[in-house]
């Protein structure tokens, strides 16, 4: 299998398999595991406290002023004290756990040579303010093939799948089938229950009148997912720079999974940064040709796409 990606170009593989930070894309899993524990449900209330909150002595701001939401609305509006609370209800080995389970701070087992495990911290050097960064996305490193497999855990009811880049091996002059690796399943991270609801919340980001993934919409087909707009560190390791990784995730159809797509940008230029603005669009359109393609039909009844709202998703 290892021969097979030799004609794959070097950048492809930078960008596959270099680590960076998720912002808010990593959202859901935290939430997936809180809801998995009883922790929560989706409309345990959060005050976000109108955009500006103190928590263990730092300050967060969201981009939006909210005050209590219920948990499906911090997901959908992105809040990051919301999530900064949600993680201190969830605690650090509870979290450490899911975030693990996810397969995060691991590498995938593609069969490509230095493929990044991440950047997660082990447990005991967690901090309060790692508490409160990793449900948002920061302080913690993270790949694209791992993301978008943890996405598709969600999608897959919970189960995490090892991934693969060879569904089968094709005889060219025989049509026979030489190799067929069989789909193999590493976990079961959270239930199908709770897969789910998580993805129920998860369309709600793209459907729902405040989600950040509006601009994702697509005639016909629902789909599940998550902006995110993520402060670049500073190439000398010293805080965070200027510039942004703006960056979608989503899956589609949402209530029965064919497709993950993964967008991120680098330093995007122009009048926006924003993940819902910069990348959403280019996840709606590959999604748009790619189901078709697969023979995946628009359903009749799934949401006619709505007009973009006066004010522009945001996170």
């Amino acid at each position: 299998m290892g021969g097979a990606i030799a004609d794959v170009p070097e950048q492809a593989r930078v960008e596959v398999l270099d680590a960076y930070e998720p912002g808010s894309t990593f959202k859901a899993f935290t939430i997936a595991g809180a809801i998995e524990d009883n922790l929560v449900n989706e409309q345990t209330p959060f005050d976000c406290e109108n955009g500006t909150a103190v928590i263990f002595k730092r300050r967060l701001r969201d981009t939006h002023a909210h005050g209590v939401q219920p948990l499906s609305q911090v997901l959908i509006r992105s809040s990051n004290i919301g999530m900064a609370k949600l993680g201190v209800m969830v605690g650090k080995e509870r979290l450490y756990r899911y975030v693990t389970s996810f397969g995060f701070g691991s590498p995938t087992g593609l069969p490509i040579q230095g493929e990044s495990p991440g950047l997660l911290a082990p447990l005991p050097r967690w901090t309060t303010y790692t508490l409160t960064s990793v449900p948002m996305g920061q302080e913690i490193s993270v790949t694209a093939v791992q993301l978008c497999n943890a996405y598709a855990a969600i999608a897959n009811g919970g189960r995490l799948m090892k991934p693969r880049l060879i569904r089968k091996v094709v005889n060219p002059d025989t049509g026979e089938v030489v190799a067929e690796p069989a789909p193999e399943v590493l976990r079961q991270v959270v239930s199908e229950r709770t897969a789910k609801r998580v993805t129920r919340m998860l369309v709600g980001v793209t459907e729902d009148p405040h989600g950040t993934g509006r601009r994702c919409q697509i005639p016909g087909y629902r789909i599940a997912g998550k902006t995110g707009t993520a402060q670049r560190a500073r190439e000398e390791g010293r805080g965070y720079s200027d510039d942004y990784t703006s960056s979608f995730v989503g899956y589609a159809p949402a209530d029965s999974p064919r497709l993950c797509v993964l967008v991120s940008v680098n330093s995007p230029r122009g009048s926006s940064h924003y993940g819902g603005t910069v990348a959403a669009p280019a996840v709606r359109e590959i999604i748009r040709k790619t189901l078709p393609y697969m023979h995946v039909l628009p359903e009749p009844d799934s949401l006619a796409q709505n007009e973009a709202a006066d004010e522009p998703p945001l996170d």
